[in-house]
């Protein structure tokens, strides 16, 4: 009965969240599969300017978990006021996180985005495109905390219709004006950027009236939104800031990562940004699971129930597992015909296929981290020994990595390999937290 119990929970709320991950990622191959006809320089510009949505993305993506980790916990407590106050905190505080996303591509776009390539050609496309993208941070931003607050108290299925939506609006538009179609102007990168901007206004209207329409539980008026108190903000956040820095860190990680391609070449940074399409899109379903572990384990904790939630997390676990395996087969067995959908030279489809093999072997353990950190120990309130384990690898294994084996000279591959190593020293000490069991805590009896 117990695990009937857990498995009707687990797929009501990892499925429609996995599709919805799915779908965003299939959108992000649309967009590079539409881009790569344009050719590499294209496709390197649009990844190029892509990193600030990528920092700014995770660190919203850290702040909205952080959120999320409250509301899971008084929603175990059916605390409906407080969760409303969790939803006008994190509004504020996405708001003022997207703003300053959003000042950098208006007004910094070549300055930023020279940090990744000294390909002239490559840097005018992307700062064309950074300034139209800019514009619809703030729409994201609205749209993320919303879902989160959202998944939180079990309501899965408005994200993920507002995604469906959206999707479509964005793959119409793409075709419209990056190739001129059906006497739309022919606008190409920029194109792209016009219909990333239209497609995220759209899904963050469509999940804010919804929320009001139809009378959610998160649906709040202005005073209960923001009739929090300091006390209240400042506890709030001593949960809140080490999964925002946690995030932003890797994300800063991962976009040094990306300079280091930068200066490999063209041809390199169009092959790592289609794998880290294709990996977003086959590494779907454990993302779903770690969203399905963070809801399930903090409600049973706030419900102080300590044993499920012990019992829960080894269960999501073992699911990682299983789901790290089947996204690496399938991210290893497919490459050659994703890459055929691609217009690059013979080197970047040279190093694409090497890449997707390498990331493919290392899938196991990136599930387990992703399960482990963003689902178990973050709902558990561990969030400053998460932070540690999470971007101490990045930044004392992978990125030292990565600068030596590219000033030694090795072939990108090799440069590539090293960079992914990081994830098995971040698995073993992922397990060993983990095993120590003491990772669990109440956060918000005190709130």
């Amino acid at each position: 009965m117990r695990h009937s119990s857990f498995a009707k929970t687990f797929f009501a709320i990892s499925i429609p969240i996995a599709i919805q991950n799915l779908l965003a990622s299939f959108l992000n191959l649309v967009d590079n599969v539409m881009v790569g006809r344009l050719g590499d320089t294209a496709i390197a510009a649009v990844s190029q300017a892509n990193q600030l949505f990528f920092l700014l993305n995770l660190a919203l993506f850290g702040t909205c978990s952080g959120m999320q980790i409250l509301a899971a916990q008084f929603w175990g407590k059916r605390d409906i006021p407080n969760i409303k106050k969790v939803l006008g905190l994190g509004l504020l505080s996405v708001t003022v996180i997207a703003l300053l996303g959003t000042a950098v591509g208006l007004f910094l776009p070549r300055q930023f985005i020279s940090l990744f390539s000294h390909d002239a050609t490559a840097i005018a496309l992307g700062v064309g495109y950074e300034r139209i993208v800019a514009v619809s941070f703030l729409f994201t931003a609205i749209s993320l905390i919303f879902s989160a607050i959202l998944r939180s108290v079990e309501q899965v299925k408005l994200p993920l219709f507002a995604t469906i939506f959206s999707l479509l609006v964005n793959i119409v538009l793409n075709y419209l004006l990056i190739f001129g179609k059906w006497g739309f102007p022919e606008l190409g990168v920029n194109g792209a950027a016009v219909a990333t901007l239209t497609a995220r206004v759209v899904e963050c209207l469509i999940i804010v009236a919804a929320t009001y329409f139809g009378h959610y539980p998160v649906a709040a008026r202005a005073k209960e939104l923001f009739s929090f108190t300091k006390s209240f903000a400042k506890n709030c956040y001593k949960v809140v800031l080490p999964v925002t820095a946690n995030e932003t860190l890797w994300s800063l990680g991962l976009c040094t990562y990306a300079a280091i391609y930068g200066y490999l070449g063209t041809p390199v940074v169009a092959a790592t940004n289609i794998v880290s399409t294709v990996q977003r899109l086959v590494s779907a379903f454990f993302f779903g699971s770690s969203y399905a572990a963070s809801i399930m384990i903090g409600k049973a904790i706030g419900a102080h129930e300590q044993e499920k939630a012990y019992r829960y997390a080894k269960l999501h676990m073992i699911i990682g597992t299983v789901l790290g395996a089947l996204s690496a087969l399938v991210m290893i067995l497919s490459r050659d015909f994703v890459l055929s959908f691609f217009e690059i030279s013979p080197e970047a489809l040279y190093y694409g296929r090497i890449m997707m093999v390498i990331y493919g072997v290392s899938m196991v353990f990136q599930a387990l981290n992703v399960v482990g950190i963003c689902g178990v120990l973050r709902a558990g309130g561990d969030t400053k020994i998460a932070l540690i384990i999470d971007t101490s690898t990045v930044w004392l294994l992978g990125l030292p990595l990565g600068i030596i084996t590219t000033v030694m000279g090795l072939p990108a591959e090799w440069v590539y390999l090293a960079i992914n190593a990081e994830c098995v020293v971040k698995f073993a000490l992922l397990m060993w937290r983990f095993m120590g069991n003491r990772w669990m805590r109440n956060v918000v009896d005190d709130l």
